[in-house]
């Protein structure tokens, strides 16, 4: 027989327990021993208590906002994950700040789905009535539903372009107006809102009680009887229903025509499509507070219960180089999304982003873009050395097969760790680096005289991990013939540039060795003779792999062999355009 019981801890936080067994406990020496059959919880600085979720343990440790400390990922519904994640308020561009926090939860994402196997259901908020919206509108005179409709559909776009997932449901404030009144006159029905003379509805704060939650230590919330706005009652009360003014988008309600205030939204959408039970929000670190302590007070309030959101989530902020301030478009120290990829790629950001904790604070420069430039580049270059080795087009001395499979081994083992770590990306990817470079290290060996043992096996089972794993996280490595061509027509590309890299291989060839290619003993005696004629043929051969490099193909020779690969886009060790002609130059930009 289990109950729930509170124990008296001598310290100074007392520990509520649930479910703990009559017989599991007793007084040792005054000390309190206890066998949990439930969870513990403990109360943070506000008072507040958080209980562990019953349900599936994933042995994933997620960092919670919640507890500022890092919790193993507990599912009640099984292998099921729901996530609500605040989204953007649409009348501007999206910039790089932004997308450091989607690219960072597209991340976290994926290795919950794609490593861990678990069924991820994600709803995201678009904030389509706003004051930044309506002063937009007011500002620009284009009805506030034609800027809004605009903007969604640019972030939708720098979105797919920066290889973020969609969310499985997208919810829309002027969407859910009705349910949002609803909301709100629930929680006036518990006695914890009040309105004021305007017509618009507040919070009532401090008769919740339980507001602080995502405080910092030694921060205390503001109190007092001060009225900031509209004879509000204290500062911290925040608005649920906002009284319409002149120029403004409204909607009729109970208090009058209005519309809803920021807070209560998310509420009300994420209720609508998760009910009570919400395991994940996520949102940026400027979100924590006060926007998600305002969620929680009113989701709780409106549920009658102690505990809404089980883990929460938030990204650290991007800023310039030598800028102290977080890139806002308030501040116009943005590089929007659209102008970054003019430079870079999406796997370049991505990598840029993996390389940092995804809760911590990060300075954007070229030179800092540039680590991540080159181990991309890195990666491709290794897999088009692996390809080269298993075609058999690169001969290597005799490497330890065992060694290698060995080695691949414990980098699974590895990257499964510290990616049940809080998601920690930049060890994951140390771990699959330095596999590319035990691996590269075998295939650089030079080879000795007389006949060696191949593996490409075991180059094979690394490369296509390396491919996967980086792959499962978003990192789209393609830059191969396979991946090369996206429909009938472009497959012909397949072709032409085997042909024309056969075709350079041959003239490269035989002004290296025309004896092979049907010449005379005396033809070759007059080579000497003949090198002004034959150097050209070289020259050719490399002019042509740098006009190439143009449009990020990248042609490599083994011994009498030639392969070639395409680059990451914009990549940093392709070959500077400035060598090739002008012309060529623009037939490559047409």
């Amino acid at each position: 027989m289990h109950i729930a019981r509170t124990l008296a801890c001598p310290n100074i936080y007392h520990c509520t327990t649930r479910l703990i067994s009559r017989r599991a406990w007793n007084v040792i020496n005054n000390k309190w021993i206890c066998r949990l059959s439930g969870s513990v919880s403990c109360p943070d600085e506000s008072g507040n208590v958080w209980v562990e979720p019953e349900g599936q343990r994933t042995g994933i440790k997620v960092y919670n906002s919640l507890t500022k400390r890092k919790d193993e990922l507990v599912l009640p519904r099984g292998n099921c994950a729901s996530w609500y994640m605040c989204g953007p308020t649409v009348y501007d561009s999206a910039h790089i700040g932004h997308a450091y926090c989607y690219v960072n939860f597209d991340v976290i994402r994926r290795i919950l789905t794609n490593i861990f196997g678990i069924d991820v259901t994600t709803v995201m908020c678009i904030t389509d009535i706003d004051d930044k919206i309506i002063m937009k509108a007011n500002k620009t005179g284009v009805d506030f539903q034609t800027i809004v409709k605009k903007y969604e559909q640019e972030f939708h776009e720098d979105m797919a372009a920066l290889n973020v997932q969609p969310a499985h449901v997208y919810t829309r404030v002027t969407e859910f107006i009705p349910k949002i009144i609803n909301y709100i006159q629930k929680i006036e029905e518990r006695g914890l809102s009040y309105r004021v003379d305007s017509g618009s509805v507040y919070f009532d704060v401090l008769k919740y009680g339980k507001y602080g939650i995502f405080q910092k230590r030694g921060e205390s919330v503001p109190t007092g009887n001060i009225a900031v706005e509209e004879n509000k009652r204290y500062m911290q009360d925040f608005v649920l229903w906002k009284a319409s003014k002149p120029g403004e988008p409204k909607w009729d309600s109970p208090w009058g025509p209005g519309r809803p205030g920021w807070h209560i939204e998310c509420s009300t959408m994420a209720s609508y499509i998760f009910g009570k039970n919400l395991d994940i929000h996520t949102g940026g670190e400027d979100l924590k507070f006060p926007h998600h302590e305002n969620e929680i007070a009113q989701t709780r309030c409106y549920y009658n219960c102690n505990q809404w959101g089980n883990y929460w989530l938030h990204t650290g902020h991007l800023f310039l180089q030598n800028d102290p301030y977080k890139m806002s478009k308030s501040l116009q120290n943005v590089i929007l999304v659209k102008e970054y990829l003019k430079k870079y790629t999406a796997n370049q950001f991505r990598l840029f982003c993996m390389l940092t904790d995804y809760k911590g604070v990060i300075e954007y420069s070229d030179e800092k873009l540039g680590k991540a430039c080159a181990l991309l580049d890195s990666c491709h270059s290794f897999l088009h050395k692996c390809d080269t080795y298993i075609k058999g087009q690169l001969v290597t001395a005799e490497f330890s097969e065992a060694e290698m499979i060995q080695k691949l081994k414990e980098t699974k083992s590895q990257v499964l760790m510290v990616l049940a770590d809080d998601f920690n990306t930049k060890d994951c990817i140390d771990a699959v680096m330095s596999l590319i470079n035990y691996t590269n290290s075998c295939l650089s060996k030079r080879p000795q005289a007389g006949p060696a043992c191949r593996s490409p096996g075991a180059v094979a089972a690394v490369s296509v991990y390396v491919h996967r794993i980086l792959g499962q996280l978003g990192v789209a490595l393609g830059g191969s013939k396979a991946t090369a061509c996206a429909d009938d027509t472009e497959r012909n590309f397949d072709y032409v540039m085997d042909s024309l890299v056969h075709f350079r291989k041959t003239v490269r060839n035989y002004a290296l060795n025309p004896t092979e290619y049907g010449t005379t003993s005396s033809e070759s005696d007059q080579q000497d003779m003949s090198s002004r004629k034959i150097k050209p043929l070289l020259q050719a051969c490399d002019e042509l792999r740098k006009d190439l490099s143009v449009i990020n193909i990248n042609v490599h020779d083994y011994g009498q062999e030639s392969s070639w690969k395409l680059l990451e886009g914009h990549s940093t060790s392709k070959i500077k355009t400035s060598s090739v002609p002008k012309k060529k130059k623009e037939q490559a930009g047409s």
